[in-house]
């Protein structure tokens, strides 16, 4: 495994990495989710309307892990099972002599897992899903689990040229474009999170672009260009004076939804990597993102390293939180010269608040205590491929 170069550090980094993707190889990949509960056959929904409701999130909360007590079963998520494939991408053409093996067990559980009656590919997450306004099975697809399995599909293919990867990625296009509802105004295009309703997520509409962008990569479909380009058009406008984003904007009345945290992230990231597959030279997205940057840096961490949860709460630190911080950071670092030490210092935080010794990552940390219930989606699959990306740090293929 390469390391970062970036500091004092880079042995602790990945020597970290090595052992934190050692511990999902050894479960395979399968693990436990803060959102699994009601794969458990305890009825909830006995307690009526909000019994499920409550049960997502008193698991989800807990201090203890509930999952053994109410017979959860650990299984494959997609979303992890894209974020390793693109791990094991980068691993196996950094000269891992494993990483093709594993990287071709990840791509057979991401076929085996490709959700069912839609126009094209799509994946979702593998337990159901139950709010105050709706129920979804387990699998139901989303933009953003496909677009987790669209990065890691477009790594390997990179790497292996296999056309097996090639095909299935010429598949997903069909799902974003024909299932997934399209909001077309004055300002852009949004795509939906789900086919279940239209909504206005900023992030994950951007998840829809970066995907129909490394599809049209591969496959080289130039139509897509026009949708990706307005849906970065749709999010750029969203952007407050600030740099920040909010998260999603109601259809009917265009109020928006207060939520800053990780997806902040999730934006600079997405727009990082249209603008690197298209080779845009664009000074107002550049400035866009280098605003959106800073605002991330300034406002969502201490300068010591720990991620805000959520403004304007300090805590906890949540792993999910810390690995987004390390990818984003890891990425841009060519649109200033301090994002890619800042990388290094949240992985050394996490690594020593927040990482146990087999290789496990925790929840989450508050000042006096730590949730230790390791997710492999939420906070494994994550955060080993923020390490490998920072120690990837020195390339410009990331």
């Amino acid at each position: 495994m390469q390391e970062s170069g970036t500091g004092p550090y880079p042995d602790l980094i990945s020597e970290a990495s090595r052992k934190a993707w050692r511990w999902a190889v050894e479960h395979d990949f399968s693990g436990s989710d803060p959102y699994d509960a009601l794969l458990s056959p305890f009825p909830f929904r006995l307690f009526g309307k909000w019994g499920e409701v409550a049960a997502i999130q008193l698991f989800k909360r807990s201090p203890f892990n509930l999952r053994p007590l109410f017979a959860v079963p650990t299984g494959h998520n997609p979303k992890a099972l894209g974020l390793f494939l693109e791990t094991a991408s980068r691993l196996q053409r950094g000269g891992d002599p494993d990483a093709a093996m594993q990287a071709s067990r990840l791509f057979s559980l991401i076929t085996e897992k490709q959700s069912q009656g839609f126009s094209g590919a799509c994946w979702g997450y593998h337990f159901p899903w139950s709010g105050p306004a709706k129920r979804l099975p387990p699998g139901y697809p989303s933009t953003v689990v496909t677009a987790m399995v669209g990065r890691g599909l477009q790594a390997w293919y990179e790497v292996s040229q296999d056309d097996r990867v090639k095909a299935v990625l010429a598949q997903v296009p069909a799902f974003l474009m024909n299932d997934i509802a399209h909001t077309d105004d004055a300002t852009g295009l949004c795509f939906s999170y789900t086919p279940a309703a239209r909504d206005l997520c900023y992030n994950a509409s951007l998840f829809a672009a970066e995907t129909l962008a490394r599809c049209d990569a591969v496959a080289g479909e130039e139509e897509l260009r026009g949708p990706v380009t307005r849906a970065v058009e749709f999010v750029l406008s969203r952007q407050k004076p600030d740099g920040g984003w909010l998260y999603s904007e109601d259809p009917q009345s265009g109020r928006e939804r207060v939520q800053i945290d990780f997806h902040q992230g999730f934006i600079l990231d997405s727009l990082f990597h249209i603008r690197r597959l298209y080779r845009l030279n664009d000074p107002a997205l550049d400035e866009a993102m280098w605003k959106g940057a800073d605002f991330y840096l300034r406002k969502q961490f201490t300068p010591e390293g720990r991620s805000l949860r959520r403004l304007p709460r300090q805590w906890p630190a949540d792993i999910h939180a810390q690995a987004q911080g390390i990818i984003t950071f890891s990425l841009l670092r060519e649109l200033d010269p301090r994002f890619l030490p800042f990388a290094e210092t949240l992985a050394l935080w996490t690594i020593r608040n927040m990482m146990s010794e087999d290789g496990a990552f925790h929840y989450q940390k508050y000042p006096f205590f730590s949730i230790k219930t390791p997710f492999m989606r939420w906070g494994q699959a994550w955060m080993v491929n923020a390490l490998t990306c920072l120690s990837a740090g020195e390339r410009s293929d990331i």
